[in-house]
């Protein structure tokens, strides 16, 4: 279980250096199969410890890149359930990116299949949904932009 205190870092943590969204990707390459939707979340940073401390809760994956400055950039990357479960336990904790949050949350509430089995092709109307969540994210990511 992860401490209060813990949280309310992460949660700032991602508030200045994360983001989510909702992916849309073609399953094997191949166009006639229906497109997957899952939400995405990545925080980076050039320290990896905090990322690291991210990803023993919630597991994920990170990514380090050497950087032509000489600077190293550590990103973790969190999805579907996984994500879900850290965007809820950081939920109370966030200033910022509530809004982002939130429309992640009832995607993953209302949208992610689990009454169809693996593998058969999702239903027309609930990809439009997925869609339709997904361009929300980005209008909403897009007006977050500050200088």
């Amino acid at each position: 279980m992860v401490r209060k205190t813990k949280l309310a870092y992460f949660a700032g943590f991602f508030d200045g250096e994360g983001s989510v969204s909702i992916k849309r990707q073609i399953n094997n390459g191949r166009k006639e199969w229906s497109p997957t939707h899952l939400i995405e979340v990545q925080v980076g940073n050039v320290k990896v410890e905090p990322l690291w401390q991210m990803r023993h809760f919630f597991r994920g994956s990170i990514q380090m890149h050497h950087t032509t400055k000489g600077t190293n950039h550590c990103k973790w990357t969190v999805t579907s359930r996984n994500a879900a479960a850290f965007l809820t336990a950081i939920y109370p904790y966030v200033i910022i990116k509530k809004e982002q949050i939130k429309l992640a949350l009832e995607f993953e509430k209302k949208c992610v299949r689990k009454e169809y089995p693996h593998r058969v092709r999702t239903p027309k109307k609930l990809i439009e949904k997925r869609d339709r969540y997904r361009e929300r994210m980005i209008e909403i990511n897009k007006s977050r932009v500050t200088i």
